[in-house]
Formats: structure tokens, C-alpha cells, sequence
């Protein structure tokens, strides 16, 4: 039963990174998650390409650090609708700029029980997701070294830490 609801809390995590917003980046954020769960390798391409686009037009340079880019994207809102869809989990989210590192720092907000088994929930569920995250984000901020995803229990210990 507890890896059920690790498993469950997890994938809850995972889909709520594909939250659909109002701009165009946002949505084509989405469609780079539906082309990684299709599997097609030419839609995932396609989808890239359409995110890169979508966040030139929005204004989202390459000459920018992640800071800059972080700090603007909060300002416009462009990170509320990912954030609102954790509203109503058992956890929240934030998104860091850390040097030259987009950090997503998820807490749990419930005793989750036996870490060890959401961290291996998260490690089997999450790392097609978020690398394909990662990559999106890589070709829009070409000056990110690292995209990091933090897992935090309820009294701030981590669980597990992913780094792209």
C-alpha cells in the first residue's frame, strides 16, 4: 500500500510539470511532454522546435542568465499555472535560479512514510519526464549548466535529487 501511494504522489509530481498555461511557450512545453509519451522521436523534434520558437517570440533571450531569465518569467507570471497545479497535492513547488542552475524544488506537505520508496518511485517515474524538462529548458537558456529537481519531505530533509 505505501508504494502505491508513493507511486501515486510521484506520478501526481511528474504530470503536474505538464500543467497547460495561457502562452505559447507553456503550451508548447505540453506538447513536448505528449511527444515524449507518444514516443516518436520526429514529434519530439518537432515539439522542440516549437518550444524554441514560442519562447524567442515571447521575449525569453539567449543572451540572458538563468537569473534574469527566472526572475522575468515569475514577474510575467509564466510560472503560475505550473505552480497553481500542485494547489490541492500533498506538495508544493518553486522554481530557483541558482548560479547558472534552473532548480524545480518540490516539498511534500504530508509525512510521505518510507522515503526510500518515493525515491525509488520518483527515480523510475520521473527521469523520462524531466530530462526531456531539461533539455526544452537547455535549448531555451543556453547558459544553464544544470537543470536540478529537489525532493523535499515535509520537515525539509531531501529525498532525492535530480540533476540534467
Amino acid at each position: 500500500m505505501k508504494k502505491l501511494l508513493a507511486l501515486l504522489l510521484a506520478l501526481c509530481m511528474v504530470f503536474a510539470f505538464a500543467a497547460c498555461g495561457e502562452s505559447e511557450s507553456e503550451k508548447a512545453l505540453d506538447d513536448v511532454q505528449d511527444a515524449i509519451e507518444n514516443g516518436d522521436s520526429d514529434d519530439i523534434a518537432d515539439a522542440y522546435d516549437k518550444l524554441t520558437d514560442a519562447a524567442s517570440k515571447e521575449g525569453l533571450s539567449t543572451d540572458q542568465t538563468v537569473e534574469e531569465i527566472v526572475k522575468e518569467m515569475k514577474e510575467n507570471g509564466d510560472f503560475d499555472e505550473m505552480i497553481k497545479s500542485f494547489e490541492g497535492q500533498p506538495m508544493t513547488l518553486d522554481i530557483e535560479a541558482r548560479g547558472n542552475d534552473l532548480a524545480y524544488v518540490v516539498k511534500y506537505t504530508i509525512d510521505v512514510g518510507d522515503t526510500a520508496t518515493i525515491k525509488a518511485a520518483l527515480e523510475e517515474a520521473g527521469g523520462e519526464a524531466f530530462e526531456a524538462l531539461a533539455a526544452s529548458f537547455h535549448q531555451i537558456i543556453p547558459k544553464m549548466d544544470k537543470f536540478i529537481c529537489e525532493y523535499y519531505d515535509m520537515n525539509g530533509n531531501l529525498i532525492t535529487s535530480f540533476k540534467y
